[in-house]
């Protein structure tokens, strides 16, 4: 979720841990003529549905606030309120952060539908590994990051020798770069991304059996 932090000096963002919604300390309400009685200090909070598509924004009290001291959160209108302005900034930047996790997980969905997934990020979505055969005698290991950037830029992978070892570590071998393209469909991306891998699995196969050869044979055990 995404935190909206509201202070004298300004207003900004920033990550949290809060789950389905994202608040914002307000000050106390003064109410009565010349300022008297105060309510209890509530919160401005960003609430998600089960979603995580939709955010809406809503005045949370503590339990203790009888509820005729309690009030709704009025619609926004631009200049009325320090905290209320910076409602629609803090809900486009939750929905963007979103946004971006919910084509992540798209895009690892649809390269798992090619090849054989090993491990996926359930959670943030920003990395995966998968099992890739060239032939019955040789198979790979590619490891897909996605940067903080993505989409504008593409993920990184790279490919990992199974069996074949050098100095009893594996040989890792990132892919060159791709062209890219944000504006491209998720189906696209994924699909480029394969043949991008497949191309390149003949290529790692070769100089993982030059390494091998030049490595000799191993010694003899004493």
């Amino acid at each position: 979720a995404q935190t909206a932090c509201v202070g004298a000096g300004g207003s900004h963002t920033s990550a949290s841990a809060v789950p389905q919604h994202a608040a914002a300390s307000v000050p106390p309400l003064a109410t009565g003529a010349g300022g008297g009685a105060q309510l209890e200090a509530c919160r401005l909070v960003l609430v998600m549905d089960q979603e995580m598509k939709r955010v809406g924004a809503s005045l949370e009290y503590p339990s203790s606030t009888p509820s005729g001291q309690r009030a709704m959160c009025p619609p926004w209108i631009c200049g009325s309120s320090h905290a209320f302005d910076l409602i629609p900034k803090a809900q486009a930047a939750v929905e963007g952060k979103l946004a971006v996790r919910r084509l992540r997980a798209m895009l690892i969905q649809q390269v798992c539908h090619e090849l054989t997934p090993l491990f996926v990020d359930s959670l943030e979505h920003r990395s995966a590994s998968f099992l890739c055969s060239l032939d019955a005698s040789f198979e790979a290991v590619v490891h897909m990051s996605l940067p903080g950037t993505f989409p504008d830029l593409p993920p990184q992978l790279v490919v990992q020798s199974v069996v074949q070892l050098i100095d009893r570590q594996p040989l890792l071998e990132n892919l060159p770069d791709m062209r890219w393209s944000a504006a491209w469909a998720v189906k696209d991306m994924a699909q480029y991304m394969v043949t991008l891998i497949s191309a390149h699995l003949p290529v790692f196969r070769k100089n993982v059996m030059l390494q091998v050869q030049a490595q000799g044979p191993p010694a003899a055990a004493r």
